[in-house]
C-alpha cells in the first residue's frame, strides 16, 4: 500500500477550498505575462498567498504550462520539534494536494540516502509544515506535472561543503526536463523601508550571480546555497521577477516579511530588430509628446505584441542629430523597472536631463536618431588586478564594463571598444570619466563589472 502524505496547512496559508485558489491564481495571472523561455530553477517565497501569492504567482507563470520529468523542492526547516541535523527525504510515497497526488522519486531518494551519510529519512512530521506544501498548488497550476515526479528536500544544520557535494551530484543527475525550485521568504520582522533595502541588496547579489552574506537576508539559506552551487555549474542567468512584501498585502509597515522570486533560464532574452525598431520609434514619440505637454503614449499595444518588455532590465537610450551624440542616459543594474518602463523614462531623460547638452527643442526633434541598449544585469570579475588586461584582451565579443572605486562609479558600453580599442587606455579612460587618476584602476579596493548589451543598428 502506498503512503500518502496529505496536506497540512491547505485552510491557514492558502484556502481549503481548491476551486477559490484556482480562482485566486487566474485573477492574480491576468496582468503577468510568460516572457521567459526555458526557465530551469525558480526562488518563490512560501508564505499565506494573502500575502505572498502574487509574487509566487509571477514565477511559476513564466513556466508557461511546460512539462516536467522531476520537480525538486528545496527548503530550509522551518519546524522547531525537529531538531536533526542534515538533509531530510521524504518517508511516504506520495504527496496530496487537494484531490491529486504528486509521486516521490523513491528511487532518487534512495540513492541520496545511500551516497550522502547527512541524508536521512525522519519521521512524516518533518513534511507537516508550509515550505514544501505551500508551493504545490501554484506549482500544479502553470505547469503540467501530470507525468512528474518530485524529490523534497530540507536543509537543517549542513555545512558549506555537505551542500557543495549535494549540488555537485544534483547537478549530475538533473536534466533540461527537471525544475528546481528554492523555497523561501526574504527578510523578516523589519521595518517596512528598511525591508526593502535589505531585500534589494540581497537579490542584487543574487542577480550578481554571488550568494548574500549577512544576517536576515532570507530565511531558506542552506537550500539556497546548494541551489546556487548548481546555477553556478550549468551557467545559468538569473533574471529578477517580482517584489513584495506583507506591509503591501495588509497595510502593517512597522514589522515585514519580503518575499521575491527570480528565475534562472540558460539564455538570455533574446530581443530582435522589431522590438529596437517599437522601441526607438517609442523613444522619440516620447520626447514628441512631453514636448507638447501631452501624457506619455499608451504602450499597451507594444507590451502586447512585445511580452519580454516587461522583463526587468537597464537600458540606455542614446540621441544621435547629424551623426553626433545628442545625449545618452542610462541605468546600471536597475531592476526597479521593467525594460519598457526604462525606455520610457530614460527617453526624456536623455532629451532633457543630460547636463552635458541643453534641452532638446522642438525645432531638433526631426533630426534626431534614437538607439536603444538592452543590459543584462552586471557581475563582477573575479580576477586579481593584474589579469584584468588579460582578461578583456581575450575576451569576444567585447563587454560593456563597469569601474567601482571610492564609492565611484562609471561605465563604458561595448561600442566604446570601437574608439577605444587597447583595454589599457579603455581602464585609463573609465578612470578619468569618474575623475580619478588613470591608473586607479590598478588599486586593490577597486572593482570592475562587465555586462552584456543587446542593441540594434538600422543597416
Amino acid at each position: 500500500m502506498r503512503r500518502i502524505h496529505s496536506e497540512k496547512v491547505r485552510g491557514t496559508f492558502y484556502s481549503s477550498d481548491a476551486t477559490d485558489v484556482e480562482r485566486q491564481l487566474r485573477q492574480w495571472s491576468e496582468d503577468l505575462p510568460c516572457y521567459l523561455d526555458g526557465v530551469h530553477m525558480l526562488f518563490v517565497p512560501h508564505a499565506g498567498y494573502v500575502y505572498s501569492g502574487k509574487v509566487a504567482t509571477h514565477a511559476y507563470r513564466q513556466l508557461a504550462n511546460r512539462c516536467f520529468r522531476r520537480i525538486f523542492i528545496l527548503a530550509d526547516n522551518h519546524r522547531r520539534e525537529w531538531t536533526d541535523r542534515g538533509v531530510a527525504i521524504p518517508n511516504f510515497d506520495d504527496f496530496q494536494i487537494f484531490d491529486r497526488r504528486i509521486p516521490i522519486d523513491q528511487t532518487f531518494c534512495e540513492d541520496l540516502l545511500d551516497k550522502f551519510p547527512n541524508v536521512f529519512s525522519p519521521t512524516e512530521e518533518a513534511y507537516n509544515g508550509h515550505t514544501i506544501e505551500a508551493q504545490l498548488p501554484v506549482l500544479l497550476h502553470f505547469a503540467d506535472i501530470s507525468d512528474s515526479i518530485m524529490v523534497p528536500l530540507i536543509f537543517q544544520g549542513t555545512s558549506e561543503e555537505e551542500r557543495r557535494m549535494l549540488a555537485k551530484y544534483l547537478h549530475s543527475r538533473c536534466g533540461d526536463e527537471d525544475l528546481i525550485v528554492i523555497s523561501s521568504d526574504l527578510s523578516h520582522y523589519l521595518p517596512a523601508q528598511a525591508a526593502e533595502i535589505k531585500d534589494r541588496e540581497t537579490l542584487a547579489v543574487l542577480l550578481r550571480g554571488q550568494f548574500p552574506i549577512g544576517e536576515n537576508c532570507l530565511c531558506g539559506m542552506e537550500a539556497l546555497s546548494c541551489a546556487c552551487h548548481i546555477a553556478v555549474s550549468r551557467h545559468w542567468i538569473c533574471h529578477f521577477v517580482d517584489y513584495a512584501h506583507s506591509g503591501m498585502a495588509v497595510g502593517e509597515m512597522s514589522r515585514v516579511v519580503g518575499y521575491g522570486a527570480l528565475a534562472w533560464t540558460q539564455k538570455a532574452i533574446y530581443f530582435s530588430s522589431d522590438v529596437f525598431i517599437a522601441l526607438e520609434t517609442l523613444v522619440l514619440q516620447c520626447i514628441e509628446y512631453s514636448l507638447a505637454r501631452l501624457p506619455p503614449p499608451n504602450v499597451d499595444i507594444l507590451l502586447a505584441q512585445f511580452p519580454q518588455l516587461c522583463a526587468h532590465q537597464s537600458v540606455f537610450v542614446t540621441l544621435m542629430k547629424n551623426e553626433r551624440l545628442r545625449g545618452c542616459i542610462g541605468g546600471l543594474g536597475d531592476f526597479s523597472r521593467t525594460i519598457l518602463d526604462g525606455v520610457q523614462q530614460r527617453a526624456t531623460d536623455a532629451a532633457f536631463r543630460d547636463f552635458r547638452f541643453h534641452p532638446v527643442t522642438p525645432e531638433e526633434l526631426p533630426q534626431l536618431k534614437a538607439h536603444v541598449s538592452i543590459l543584462s544585469f552586471p557581475t563582477e570579475l573575479h580576477l586579481p588586478g593584474d589579469q584584468w588586461i588579460g582578461y578583456l584582451c581575450d575576451t569576444h565579443p567585447k563587454p560593456g564594463v563597469i569601474l567601482e572605486f571610492n564609492g565611484r562609479t562609471s561605465t563604458f558600453l561595448p561600442e566604446v571598444w570601437e574608439q577605444v580599442p587597447n583595454p589599457r587606455d579603455f581602464l585609463a579612460a573609465l578612470c578619468n570619466k569618474q575623475g580619478a587618476p588613470g591608473d586607479a584602476w590598478k588599486s586593490p579596493t577597486a572593482k570592475l563589472l562587465t555586462y552584456t548589451t543587446q542593441t540594434w543598428r538600422a543597416p
